[in-house]
C-alpha cells in the first residue's frame, strides 16, 4: 500500500504498476497524504499534510475492507503514528504543532475517545540557527517499542 497526493494505491511490487484503491477525500491542489502505516490488526492508516500555510485541515484516516474513515483532523502535517502494544492507545504527532496526541483506541472497533497532549515540544526560536542545541525540533515519524516506549525523530532535532 501506498499513499499518494492522489489518493491511495496498491503497489504489487517494488517499480511496478499502481493500482489506485480509493481516491483522496481531499483537495489535492492544497492537500496531500505524508505518513502512513499498518496497524497491528492489519489496516492502513494515512495522515495528510495541508500546503497551505496557516490552516489546520489535515486529517488522519483508516483504509480497511474497501472503505475510507475518517479518524481525526485540525493538523497541519500528520506524522508521529504509533499503536500502543496492547492496542489501547493511538499516538498522532502534528510536526508543525510540534505536539503528539494520544487517545484511548479501541482497536477491534477502530474507535478513538479521550483525545489528550501527550507531549507539547516548545516552538522554534524566530532567530534560531542550527549551531543554537536548545531547540529540540519538532515530531516527525516515530515508533512503539516492545515495552509501549514511544520513539520519535525530531525534524530539525535529533
Amino acid at each position: 500500500m501506498v499513499a499518494l497526493r492522489s489518493g491511495i494505491y496498491r503497489a504489487p511490487v517494488w517499480g511496478g504498476e499502481l493500482s489506485q484503491i480509493v481516491p483522496a477525500p481531499y483537495d489535492t491542489a492544497t492537500m496531500r497524504f505524508n505518513d502512513g502505516k499498518a496497524d497491528p490488526l492489519g489496516r492502513f492508516w494515512a495522515g495528510t499534510r495541508c500546503e497551505s500555510r496557516g490552516r489546520s485541515d489535515a486529517a488522519l484516516y483508516c483504509y480497511a475492507q474497501g472503505q475510507l474513515q475518517y479518524l481525526v483532523g485540525d493538523a497541519h502535517t500528520a506524522n508521529g503514528l504509533a499503536f500502543s502494544p496492547d492496542l489501547r492507545t493511538l499516538y498522532w504527532a502534528d510536526t508543525s504543532a510540534h505536539r503528539i496526541q494520544a487517545w484511548d483506541w479501541e482497536a477491534r472497533a477502530n474507535q478513538l475517545a479521550n483525545p489528550r497532549v501527550f507531549h507539547q515540544f516548545a516552538p522554534k526560536p524566530g532567530d534560531w540557527t542550527p549551531a543554537d542545541t536548545s531547540y529540540v525540533g519538532r515530531p516527525d515519524g516515530a515508533a512503539i517499542d516492545s515495552q509501549g516506549n514511544y520513539w520519535c525523530a525530531m525534524y530539525e532535532g535529533g
